[in-house]
């Protein structure tokens, strides 16, 4: 069981996708008179904060890559997501991600690292086909199946039973305006997927305006003209793509942490911290 103060401390961080890495022990002085004490500590993907504990107060033998995985695995299941992803993915990503996902079919997603002129929707779609996350349907490597919206939010309350994009733009956690300790996010609907529930935002949404370029550039796509989006039938549980194997890239299974060009004492090594 991990230290109630951590759990609250990264309950209450406000960055979305919740999901944490590992860093190099500490040892650090907590008694002036004292031997040294090992310290594990994470950072958040999002924007790097990092959190502490003394190896004492953890389950003995515990190691800081799974310290991060229960932290991001705890903040799936406290906001309601089905996966998320954050930080920089190598090649052949190459690009920064942080996403998560609603399984109604609405994904958080920002990639404000990468260079300008790609906007949060291409590096949705990048993810998905160099396989840092895996789509719920091929239709989602279409950006013509997605209605957008730019919001601010502060996730450090989570947004509860989120079933529809109207539950995240009505809520206090988000705002269409900058505004302290909130983070700018791009909202994508599903079209397929939220169709099917009948939950499609229009343009006139209390909270934002709505719009997508696709990643080519081409006509924007609006409310206005969803009726034209030709949505394909959402496909069940079992024809989803398979889990693939591990490279470069991809979540270890295992430890949890993205396989990746790693520093070692020497030189750097290719792999997860199994």
């Amino acid at each position: 069981m991990l230290p109630a103060s951590l759990v609250s401390a990264v309950e209450t961080h406000g960055c979305f996708s919740g999901c944490y890495s590992s860093e190099s022990d500490v040892a650090v002085v907590t008694d002036p008179t004292g031997t040294l004490e090992n310290m594990l500590h994470v950072s958040c993907e999002d924007c790097f904060s990092h959190f502490g504990v003394l190896a004492k107060h953890l389950p003995a033998g515990m190691m800081s890559y799974q310290l991060a995985r229960e932290l991001s695995e705890h903040m799936r299941q406290v906001r309601g997501y089905k996966w998320s992803v954050g930080g920089y993915h190598v090649s052949p990503a190459s690009m920064w991600l942080s996403a998560a996902y609603y399984s109604c079919g609405i994904v958080l997603v920002t990639g404000e690292r990468n260079r300008s002129g790609v906007t949060d929707l291409d590096c949705l779609i990048k993810g998905f086909q160099h396989g840092v996350i895996t789509p719920e349907d091929p239709g989602m490597l279409q950006p013509g199946h997605y209605l957008t919206h730019e919001v601010y939010l502060d996730m450090s309350t989570p947004i509860a039973h989120v079933q529809s994009v109207q539950d995240i733009l009505s809520a206090p956690q988000c705002s269409s305006k900058r505004k302290s300790s909130y983070h700018q996010v791009t909202v994508a609907e599903y079209l397929p997927f939220v169709r099917s529930n009948g939950t499609v935002a229009s343009a006139s949404s209390p909270a934002v305006a709505s719009s997508h370029v696709s990643a080519t550039g081409n006509t924007p796509t609006t409310a206005s003209t969803l009726a034209a989006v030709n949505a394909p039938t959402r496909s069940p549980d079992t024809t989803r793509l398979p889990q693939r194997a591990t490279r470069l890239g991809e979540r270890c299974p295992v430890c949890g942490e993205v396989v990746q060009e790693r520093p070692s004492l020497t030189k750097t090594f290719i792999g997860c911290l199994c």
